[in-house]
């Protein structure tokens, strides 16, 4: 004879990840897009001025005690100025998406222009849930900019990701030889060891 019939119901069950680098505190939407550009500008106010003489000025002599003669003059007109351009846009569905605080968090920073684009409403593939877009830019302008610009630098972060780690930026990335050719004191072009040097202008 059977016994009689049980039916369990199981409620949804959430997935717990403690080690994963996701933020779950960022509401119930889906994320579609969202990306920060920042562009750093730093501006030492440093002009150049064209030479009135044909034939430059003589700026010391190369080893065979030949005049080096500079046609070009620069100089300092103003303490140097760091600008923080900082693009952003994000996407999401189901619910309106966070956006970047214009507010930095560094009292150093302070913002000169704040704009923003929302997107018309649309909706998302299943035809019910609302997709939000906005996309904006801010300009900031600092106080007291580092002489290496660099150290102002930092890598923005989306809001589903833990701030986890550091992510300032230090000169220790600033590798020689990326953006141009390394040459020696006699102009020739200096390769890694392992195919010696190159002779020659």
């Amino acid at each position: 004879m059977a016994g009689p019939s049980t039916t369990i119901h199981v409620g949804p069950v959430l997935p717990v990840d403690s080690l994963g680098r996701y933020n779950p505190s960022t509401g119930h939407g889906t994320w579609v897009d969202y990306l920060i550009m920042s562009r750093y500008e730093g501006d030492p106010h440093v002009y150049m001025m064209g030479v009135t003489s044909p034939n430059g000025f003589v700026n010391g002599t190369d080893d065979a005690g030949n005049p080096i003669l500079d046609t070009v003059s620069f100089c300092q007109l103003a303490s140097k100025t760091l600008i923080w351009i900082m693009d952003w846009t994000a996407s999401k569905s189901h619910e309106k998406p966070d956006i970047p605080d214009p507010t930095s968090n560094d009292p150093n920073w302070v913002l000169l222009d704040d704009w923003y684009e929302p997107a018309q409403e649309v909706l998302d593939a299943d035809g019910q849930s609302p997709l939000w877009r906005i996309s904006g830019t801010y300009i900031y302008g600092h106080r007291r900019p580092n002489a290496k610009t660099i150290l102002n630098v930092n890598f923005p972060r989306p809001p589903w990701m833990k701030d986890y780690i550091d992510r300032t930026i230090s000169t220790a990335v600033l590798k020689p030889g990326l953006s141009e050719v390394l040459r020696d004191a006699n102009g020739n072009v200096i390769l890694d060891s392992d195919f010696g040097l190159v002779t020659g202008p």
